[in-house]
């Protein structure tokens, strides 16, 4: 009897390439705004519920909007197709502007954490778009990336020093900067896109990162923020947020009907 020698499986990863394909299609990992796959050319399904968000985006000049689903249905990627209709589709027609990725909320924020992750993400993606280039002028850009700077010096020099990294009063450490200042310059900025003829899509994805029973008072020190005019924001989690909100009419009440998205 001849004994065949029994060859590991093909790596899955090399299977997928030979298709043109750097990951396999079933994965749960969120198709980007900017990928190496278009994503206009491998989303597909939910059309009813793109209608839907882009009414809800474009009815107003500010919008707060819940993208509510289990985990690995797709919310994602459909907020970031939607968000590639209305902001890279067609460039010289868009009336909205967005930041390349989602922001991702972190257990630990509070209003002061939540407005410089956005100005942060707000000053890349005037790089990474270059709206300078495609006329957008805005002026706030420059005061932002100033503070954005002092700000993320202050974190990175106050964890240092939390961990016994050698921190002393004879280092820089920048003084705290207040909420108010970050949020005066979201609003500036969002003006100065009103002028220009843009509004600004912000998503923030992973709700489910700020503890249930904590995510209504969390959004109470932010909702003054996300009413700005011309700020359009989505939140991405699981649908157990919502019930937390909803007993919260102060809260349940600045945002538009949710979007739920089944299997």
């Amino acid at each position: 009897m001849i004994l065949q020698e029994q060859k590991s499986p093909e790596d899955v990863k090399s299977v997928w390439s030979k298709y043109g394909l750097r990951e396999s299609p079933f994965t749960t990992i969120p198709t980007r705004l900017l990928s190496i796959l278009p994503i206009e050319k491998v989303f597909s399904g939910r059309e009813n519920e793109t209608k839907k968000l882009i009414k809800i985006l474009s009815s107003s000049n500010t919008t707060r909007t819940l993208v509510l689903g289990d985990f690995g249905v797709g919310k994602t990627t459909f907020v970031n197709y939607v968000k590639w209709i209305l902001c890279l589709k067609d460039k010289s027609k868009r009336e909205f502007v967005t930041t390349p990725l989602e922001i991702k909320i972190q257990p630990d924020w509070d209003s002061q954490k939540f407005l410089l992750s956005t100005l942060f993400s707000i000053y890349n993606a005037s790089l990474i778009f270059k709206w300078e280039e495609e006329g957008i002028h805005l002026q706030s850009l420059k005061k932002i990336q100033e503070y954005v700077t002092i700000g993320t010096q202050r974190t990175i020099q106050g964890t240092i020093g939390g961990i016994g990294g050698g921190y002393s009063e004879t280092k820089s450490m920048p003084s705290a900067i207040s909420p108010e200042v970050y949020e005066s310059l979201l609003t500036n900025l969002c003006r100065e896109l009103r002028e220009n003829g843009k509004q600004l899509i912000i998503s923030y994805d992973n709700m489910e990162n700020i503890d249930i029973n904590m995510l209504a008072d969390f959004f109470k020190t932010i909702k003054d923020y996300i009413q700005i005019e011309g700020l359009h924001s989505i939140f991405i989690g699981p649908a157990k947020c919502l019930s937390a909100l909803e007993k919260h009419p102060q809260v349940h009440s600045v945002f538009s009907q949710p979007i739920i998205l089944n299997s």
